[in-house]
């Protein structure tokens, strides 16, 4: 189950790191990760949670670069322009590992009227606490403890998504695409003539043109 905080609502979390301790928190070597000043090269980012297993009641810190998969986000490309800023602590929580922390990415998606390339930032807090089996009480649980550690990159890509909007849009004035044509209105006026546009359309507008109607009857 994701638990997810934005950024701000919660004490933000910063964790210091001994870079000779390192390699200790990565598996699967040879996405970029980089734990405190020290670069792995890995194909999977999965973190090491062993030691918060071995040791209930004391917090790890962690922090990691993450080279993020570009995705389709309902019918829409989603690319990643940076990789993953994460950073926190790990802990044993009953029969689990609870993760907490901060993360960042910049990516790029379409707007939704034009479809033009759209800047934008993640910038989000999570904390969610990770099973070694799945959990009765969510058996749809994505993530899970195995081997001692956990896949942080498929777990970046789901806080990205939990972050997003459903839409954004290029601007706030945006005309979008001609309905007939499909060209973009923001450059160029098309030849289909006039042409009420998704950002200038009135919500009620085909309650006007029913009312406009009674009044010609």
């Amino acid at each position: 189950m994701l638990n997810f905080t934005h950024c701000g609502r919660r004490k933000r979390v910063r964790a210091s790191f001994n870079p000779q301790c390192a390699k200790k928190h990565l598996t699967n070597a040879p996405v970029l990760a980089i734990i405190g000043n020290v670069a792995y090269e890995v194909n999977d980012m999965r973190m090491d949670v062993s030691l918060a297993l071995k040791n209930p009641g004391h917090e790890f810190p962690f922090a990691l670069e993450l080279s993020l998969n570009d995705q389709q986000f309902a019918g829409e490309q989603i690319c990643f322009k940076s990789k993953a800023q994460l950073r926190g602590t790990y802990s044993m929580a009953g029969a689990g590992v609870t993760v907490r922390g901060e993360m960042q990415v910049d990516y790029e998606r379409q707007c939704g009227l034009c479809l033009m390339p759209v800047a934008a930032t993640a910038d989000c807090e999570f904390e969610d606490l990770f099973y070694k089996e799945p959990n009765p009480e969510d058996p749809n649980d994505l993530f899970l403890i195995e081997d001692y550690s956990i896949d942080m990159t498929a777990y970046a890509e789901s806080l990205v998504f939990l972050d997003m909007p459903m839409t954004v849009r290029c601007s706030p004035d945006c005309k979008g695409l001609c309905p007939v044509c499909g060209t973009n209105l923001n450059i160029s006026q098309c030849s289909c003539g006039k042409v009420d546009t998704p950002s200038s359309k009135s919500p009620y507008a085909a309650l006007e043109d029913l009312l406009t109607r009674d009044e010609e009857v």
